[in-house]
């Protein structure tokens, strides 16, 4: 489950004029806002 921390995934189950499906994304609690899910390398550094 530890793995899992700021991980999230977003379900498009119902689109009027486009695709549906899972969008893997990653969650920042400090600015309640979800990110692309990007490699480690890509993410940004959190100050202290």
């Amino acid at each position: 489950m530890r793995d899992a921390r700021g991980k999230a995934e977003i379900i498009i189950a119902k689109q009027r004029h486009g695709p549906t499906g899972t969008v893997a994304m990653t969650f920042q609690g400090e600015f309640t806002r979800f990110f692309d899910l990007a490699n480690q390398n890509q993410m940004p550094h959190r100050t202290a």
